[in-house]
């Protein structure tokens, strides 16, 4: 029987437009902004440089921070292999 130790606390994720781009914005467990193009899905680290061409919006619903966690850890199939294992 598996047994979760303990919850992870969820990310927050923010609306943003990065030059003329929409999308959004979120922090990795290492602490790196990126930002999600929403029409290409095309992930952009974010740098000193790009912080003058960057606008944010506003907090993304629980959903859209969900799935972008999903997205980092390789999706679907990412998440269930990454989990811990164990034999009983």
């Amino acid at each position: 029987m598996q047994t979760v130790a303990q919850q992870p606390t969820p990310r927050k994720a923010y609306f943003a437009h990065l030059d003329e781009d929409h999308g959004i914005l979120t922090q990795d467990a290492q602490g790196q902004v990126w930002f999600r193009n929403s029409t290409t899905d095309e992930l952009t680290a974010i740098t000193p440089e790009h912080v003058n061409f960057l606008s944010v919006h506003g907090e993304c619903g629980l959903d859209a921070c969900a799935r972008l966690a999903d997205v980092h850890t390789g999706g679907p199939v990412g998440v269930a292999l990454g989990r811990a294992q164990e034999v009983a």
